[in-house]
């Protein structure tokens, strides 16, 4: 095989030595045979005839030994190349524009295909994705809600559809005792999460059912990327003990390089102990997110429909809890992963394919050009009775620093996908049905919230520091609840009754109206937004909330010199709190519109390389077609035409053409407004001001184009042209 191999080589590369090679052996045996025929008597001139009719013509015999040889396709396309090359640098002008223009559409082909390939091609990385779903339950006032452990408990106990139901919560952890303390996101799993999964640990063993129980010692296992950071990568840190939120859990286990946890920046895991939760006999308390392997050949529709008759049942047998609930809905693991990813990829990669073949389509112009002439988040797991003096203590440090000017808590920032609802009614109107009774958004903050975020005040009053437990229980309601239920009246004075909210003081009270706020995303239809004062919340929501505190300061001056001494004012408020993402809310609030913004990006990006490459277009074959008509130009101008009028002309020719291009360009974005109008936020898919600078951008890239040749063509002297071949 090397033989053959070195042989293939040497004719590829050494074809002179092989040719002479060649010749010598077919001259050696046509000698032998003309003296074949002479020893039999012929004469000279016969023995030669005889012996080309025997041979036959030579160059024949030679094309036969080539394809012998097996490398003719390979000397054909290496006489290709050095014709090619030679070519190219026979033009170098021609070489530089078709090196830039394949140069930019292959990059940008190649970039947004290598997302594609790690986002929607590669598989999640656990086995045999394609039976995992993601379970949600339908519900008459969200399309997607989460699990009570009760409900959970009943379709894993019920369902057949599935081989394994997984639940996993959020958690927060605070990780002590390594020098300083660090906030570190993390879940609670289920005993068979990660079979669920189908996931093996790189090191240790994962938690399985043994670890969900009340007895059980707390264990946790790390992330690849978790471990090297705060582990250097040690394998001792396995069966080491760590302290988080005040109790010692002990790290069993590594999870592979490429697992990720199915919530986002999740880092670390330990097991969710429902028997020990004082949650697991409340229907009404959602906050289970559930995964699920179906049965093999099972589908997620059939799913669904078994799953959706079992919540049917439940409804019936606990009306005061489930009868809002309307189904279930089970998605594809990498369907949602993946979300509106998978639209938005299949978009720009679309547009990326149009770049190259706008770019294949210039290369065929200037080939027929030339063929033709030739936030901060401090948070910590302590008592919840001290959670008040806490907050109390930290906003007083945090107000004291130098140009600070307001101070906000909140249980939940603006965009942070947070679904905290409570059903409610209004004290004095008549009764509504279970089904029917609306909710609203949860939020409990403190007095300088509002003036921290810049949420406007429509009407009434913020909370003060009176709204205490000891005084009236007050509520503050937002500018589309008002309208919907207020429509003719104001809300000020009304009362409020909150499932999950019952203060001993009676109904609260509305004492004021603020502006909407988003709490999902940035596109969503606004939600009924009800605010509760942090001192008037009742010691129960108090151990809750410890884990999901959020701090906004807003000062004069650059935010990020804050940095430091805030820490210092949390350090001095409770040295073991730990604070997290402390950065510009710009920041929070980028990280929530990312997608869009990595959209609005690459599609600018690719955007540019279109009109580069039409640019690039336009000036190659004006370019030719400016040099072929050089002896035109020349006559034009030697009968009178002066070199103005030669650079409208010229110019007038290509910009005609681009402008038949952008009208069809134009059309084209128009039909193609269903495709695009999901991924735009505060502008129509046919924004007139929009498509009007876009073609005043293209307009003005194809004069610049047009300018450049149509200049150096009426700058020709005559007499020069006239003589141009």
């Amino acid at each position: 095989m090397l033989t053959d191999l070195r042989f293939r080589l040497r004719t590829l590369f050494r074809r002179t030595v092989v040719e002479a090679e060649l010749d010598d052996e077919l001259r050696f045996h046509f000698e032998r045979q003309v003296e074949k025929y002479l020893r039999s008597g012929l004469a000279g001139d016969q023995a030669l005839r005889r012996a080309r009719l025997d041979f036959g013509g030579f160059e024949q015999i030679k094309e036969q030994c080539r394809d012998a040889r097996g490398t003719h396709s390979l000397e054909s396309l290496w006489r290709d190349i050095r014709f090619g090359l030679r070519m190219l640098r026979k033009d170098l002008g021609f070489t530089v524009v078709a090196v830039v223009t394949l140069s930019l559409a292959l990059g940008a082909n190649a970039a947004i295909f290598s997302i594609v390939d790690a986002v929607l091609i590669r598989p999640l990385p656990y086995a045999d994705p394609h039976r995992l779903v993601w379970m949600y339950c339908k519900r008459v006032d969200r399309a997607k809600a989460p699990f009570s452990i009760p409900d959970f408990e009943d379709y894993r106990r019920q369902g057949r559809s599935h081989q394994a139901l997984a639940a996993f919560s959020t958690w927060g952890a605070n990780l002590t005792g390594e020098g300083r303390a660090e906030r570190i996101q993390g879940i609670k799993i289920t005993g068979n999460f990660l079979s669920a999964l189908g996931v093996k640990p790189y090191l240790g063993r994962g938690i399985d059912p043994a670890d969900d129980s009340p007895a059980a010692q707390p264990t946790v296992i790390l992330t690849f990327g978790l471990w090297q950071r705060q582990f250097g990568a040690d394998r001792r840190a396995v069966g080491r003990t760590i302290l988080l939120n005040g109790r010692r859990y002990t790290v069993i286990g590594v999870l592979p390089r490429r697992f990720f946890f199915p919530q986002r920046d999740a880092e670390i895991a330990s097991a969710l102990i429902v028997d020990a939760d004082p949650r697991r006999v409340d229907r009404g308390d959602r906050f289970l997110r559930v995964v699920g392997r179906l049965q093999q050949e099972v589908t997620a529709e059939q799913a669904e429909a078994e799953l959706s008759a079992i919540a049917a049942r439940l409804q019936r047998l606990y009306p005061l809890t489930n009868l809002k609930n309307t189904g279930i809905r089970a998605i594809p693991m990498d369907q949602e992963i993946i979300g509106n990813l998978r639209t938005a990829l299949m978009i720009l990669e679309g547009a990326v394919a149009m770049v190259l073949l706008l770019a294949c389509a210039n290369l065929g112009h200037l080939l027929l050009a030339r063929f033709s002439a030739l936030s901060l988040p401090p948070q910590r797991f302590i008592a919840p009775v001290a959670v008040t003096a806490f907050a109390q203590r930290l906003e007083q440090n945090l107000a004291s620093l130098p140009g600070v000017e307001a101070v906000g808590v909140s249980s939940s920032l603006p965009l942070s996908g947070t679904w905290a609802a409570d059903d409610f009614t209004i004290a004095g109107r008549p009764p509504l049905k279970t089904s029917e009774t609306p909710s609203a958004q949860y939020r409990v903050v403190n007095p300088g919230y509002f003036q921290a975020m810049a949420i406007p005040l429509v009407a009434g009053r913020v909370f003060s520091e009176d709204d205490g437990l000891e005084s009236r229980p007050v509520v503050i309601v937002n500018q589309t609840m008002a309208a919907r239920f207020w429509p003719h009246a104001s809300p000020l004075g009304s009362h409020l009754k909150l499932g999950g909210y019952a203060p001993a003081g009676g109904d609260p009270e509305i004492v004021g109206v603020i502006g909407d706020v988003k709490h999902l995303q940035i596109d969503e239809e606004p939600t009924f937004d009800v605010y509760v004062p942090l001192r008037q919340v009742s010691v129960g929501y108090l151990s809750y909330l410890v884990n999901g505190m959020w701090w906004v300061v807003r000062a004069t001056g650059e935010p990020g010199a804050l940095a430091v001494p805030v820490r210092k004012a949390v350090r001095a408020a409770d040295p073991d709190v730990a604070t997290s993402r402390m950065a510009p809310l710009s920041r929070y609030v980028g990280d929530a519109v990312a997608l869009r913004r990595f959209n609005a990006w690459l599609a600018g990006v690719f955007g540019g390389a279109a009109v580069l490459l039409a640019a690039l277009g336009i000036y190659g074959v004006v370019a030719f077609s400016v040099a072929q008509r050089q002896r035109e130009i020349g006559l034009r101008m030697a009968f009178g035409a002066r070199p103005a009028g030669i650079l409208r002309l010229i110019i007038a020719q290509g910009l005609t053409l681009a402008m038949a291009g952008i009208a069809g360009g134009v059309l084209a974005s128009l039909l193609l407004t269903r495709l695009t109008a999901r991924l735009l936020y505060g502008i129509s898919a046919g924004d007139a001001t929009t498509l009007w600078e876009a073609a005043c951008i293209l307009l003005g890239a194809a004069l610049l184009a047009c300018y450049v040749p149509a200049r150096r063509a009426a700058s020709v002297d005559p007499m020069v042209a006239l003589r141009h071949e």
